[in-house]
């Protein structure tokens, strides 16, 4: 992990790491998205915010 800026990290991770980190938080966003409580949707809003900025992500 590289620190860029005092609220900023940068990551690497090989092409079969973030494989598995775009499936671990698609499955997480499918079981979250079917809560209605205010805090499971805020974390399922933040997911989903990730997987389609972050990974490309087609939901």
């Amino acid at each position: 992990m590289e620190k860029t800026t005092d609220d900023m990290y940068t990551w690497t991770f090989t092409a079969d790491e973030a494989e598995v980190i775009k499936f671990a938080l698609d499955q997480t966003y499918k079981q979250l998205k079917d809560h209605r409580d205010e805090w499971h949707q805020q974390q399922c809003q933040r997911i989903k915010q990730l997987l389609l900025n972050r990974f490309e992500a087609e939901l």
